[in-house]
């Protein structure tokens, strides 16, 4: 990845952070620990290739098909409320996906 892609990454993983503490909690702590490995990656002084190889791994560990963030959402009883607070969280999902895509082997 890029700089560019790094910088992006990063924030993206802080927002992820953010709402995983809010509305996750105890309930996400591995996630939380991934997330974080993964922040300090992108501040390391590895080289690009190398915080890209680390990325991917845990990426992949983040969204695995159980227990994983696939299945994380916000909940609220409130159907207009629910949607109102996991847009960010698809975006950051989505955005997250577009960054990382190519990069993932197929």
């Amino acid at each position: 990845m890029s700089e560019k892609e790094l910088k992006n990454v990063q924030e993206l993983f802080i927002k992820l952070r953010d709402l995983l503490i809010v509305y996750g909690g105890k309930y996400y702590r591995i996630q939380l620990n991934i997330i974080e490995d993964i922040i300090d990656c992108v501040k390391s002084h590895w080289d690009n290739d190398k915080k890209t190889e680390y990325i991917l791994k845990k990426y992949k560990r983040l969204y695995s098909p159980q227990g994983g963030l696939s299945d994380f959402y916000i909940h609220h009883e409130d159907y207009e409320e629910r949607l109102r607070l996991n847009k960010p969280l698809d975006e950051i999902n989505d955005s997250l996906w577009n960054l990382i895509k190519q990069y993932i082997e197929k």
